[in-house]
């Protein structure tokens, strides 16, 4: 978004403000469990965040960055019913190992990493 480094690895993606950074810059993390997850994608975008959770199949959308680095639940989530809902599900409403994200305002374009090839698009509401 401009305004934050983002890094990806483990159980957390860290977040820290470009105008802070330098060798010891403070950063927060977006947690979203205890088990280490594949890392996918985080991204900022107008305040929106989206994370792609490869580990439990599913997208998960914050209406801001502060609520997701705050471990608030997520305001929408994609490829699963719920946050106990973990399994891959190769369906039109489901998610298998979702990877790359982008957000262009009005949709979200979610890519699939390996077995599926698929690039969903869902529609900001």
């Amino acid at each position: 978004d401009g305004n934050h480094l983002l890094i990806s690895g483990g159980e957390a993606f860290r977040v820290i403000n470009v105008d802070e950074m330098g060798p010891n810059a403070p950063f927060a993390e977006v947690r979203i469990s205890e088990r280490p997850q594949s890392s996918g994608q985080l991204i900022v975008v107008d305040d929106y965040t989206f994370l792609a959770d490869m580990t439990f199949h599913r997208v998960l959308a914050w209406r801001s960055l502060e609520n997701a680095i705050a471990g608030k639940d997520p305001d929408a989530i994609l490829g699963a019913e719920n946050l106990q809902d973990k399994d891959p599900d190769k369906t039109q409403e489901g998610l298998f190992w979702p990877f790359r994200l982008e957000f262009d305002g009005q949709r979200l374009w979610v890519a699939e990493y390996k077995f599926s090839g698929r690039v969903l698009s869902y529609l900001a509401r």
